[in-house]
C-alpha cells in the first residue's frame, strides 16, 4: 500500500474476541474499539506483524472484494485505529 511500509500494533492494546466480533482495549485511555469479523482478520494480521501489502493480497485471497474497495476500506479501518492509539505507522 502506498501510505505505509509498516504497520504495529500498539503493546497497550489488548484484543479478545467476542461472538464474530473482535474488541480491542486500549490500555492507557481505557477506550474499546470493536471490530466485525473482516476487521478481526486484518487484526489477526497485523498481529501477526504482516506488511499492508501482505494483509491486501490475503485479504482479496479470502474475500470477494476488488482491490479499489478494499485499499479504501483498508485505508480507513487504519486511520480509526491509528486515532484510537491502537496501531502506529512507519515507513521503513
Amino acid at each position: 500500500m502506498k501510505y505505509v511500509d509498516k504497520i504495529t500494533v500498539s503493546p497497550g492494546a489488548i484484543a479478545r474476541r467476542v461472538g464474530d466480533e473482535l474488541v480491542i482495549l486500549n490500555v492507557g485511555s481505557g477506550t474499546y474499539f470493536g471490530l466485525d469479523h473482516v476487521g478481526a482478520r486484518i487484526w489477526q494480521l497485523l498481529e501477526e506483524q504482516k506488511g499492508p501489502e501482505e494483509i491486501r493480497d490475503a485479504m482479496l485471497n479470502d474475500y470477494d472484494v476488488s482491490r479499489e474497495t478494499f485499499e479504501r476500506d483498508f485505508e480507513a479501518l487504519i486511520k480509526d485505529l491509528l486515532a484510537q492509539g491502537l496501531v502506529s505507522t512507519g515507513n521503513s
